[in-house]
């Protein structure tokens, strides 16, 4: 998969091949993160950006409770000692990797995405149909940021406080955008939380099928164009 593709028809290229396979990619993938530290924390010397880098790919490869600080100081070609000048454990490295993550890469983005779709669609087919297109090419281009939030998220409380704010942010959005709707009779009523899990559910559905190999081609246009219709015909009055 080349970077400027990705949405369309996916064919045999999935996010998690592109993670794995695509090195290009997943390099890309780990310079956004370190970047994203650095933003947060000051500029990093070479040696912590390299275990940054490689952190992010080796969570993304192998999972957290698999990779070990070691394997990660060889990817790095520095020291295991190296790592504890910069983190207090493995633990801290996940967790100062995701805030940035959450606070820099994913979430911003969406919101913007989100923005961008309403001021461009007039209805809530058209917001989700975007606003999921725009998201699935998010998650393709950086496949390897996504599944470690996936992988990692539910079992680290500490993560889920850390996208506690972050969330909120999104839930505000989305609770203006349905309160609109509401008011210009177009939908019905429904909590925000619900339409968001449903959403959510819809998508992560679709983005993890789409990798199986069930020889067919998966057509994203019209997949994407399925979900946002049966959302939004399920909601209108």
């Amino acid at each position: 998969m080349q970077p400027g593709r990705m949405c369309g028809r996916a064919g045999n290229e999935t996010w998690l091949q592109s993670s794995m396979d695509d090195a290009g990619l997943s390099r890309a993938a780990a310079t956004a993160v370190a970047d994203a530290v650095e933003q947060d924390e000051g500029a990093m010397t070479a040696a912590k950006r390299r275990i940054v880098e490689m952190a992010v790919l080796a969570f993304a490869e192998q999972g957290y409770a698999a990779t070990s600080t070691r394997d990660i100081a060889m990817r790095a070609d520095v020291s295991e000692a190296a790592i504890f000048r910069h983190f207090a454990n493995k633990k801290d490295l996940l967790i100062r990797i995701v805030r940035p993550l959450a606070g820099r890469l994913v979430v911003p983005t969406g919101l913007d995405e989100l923005a961008a779709a309403i001021a461009s669609e007039p209805t809530l087919e058209g917001i989700i149909r975007k606003t999921l297109t725009t998201r699935l090419a998010f998650a393709r281009r950086f496949a390897p940021l996504v599944r470690i939030m996936v992988q990692e998220v539910p079992f680290h409380p500490e993560l889920r406080a850390e996208l506690a704010p972050h969330i909120g942010k999104v839930r505000e959005q989305v609770n203006m955008l349905l309160a609109a709707q509401v008011a210009a009779g177009q939908i019905r009523p429904i909590e925000t939380d619900r339409l968001l899990r449903m959403v959510a559910s819809l998508f992560m559905g679709y983005l993890l099928t789409s990798s199986l190999p069930l020889g067919r081609q998966w057509d994203d246009e019209a997949e994407i164009a399925a979900m946002a219709g049966l959302l939004a015909r399920g909601l209108a009055e």
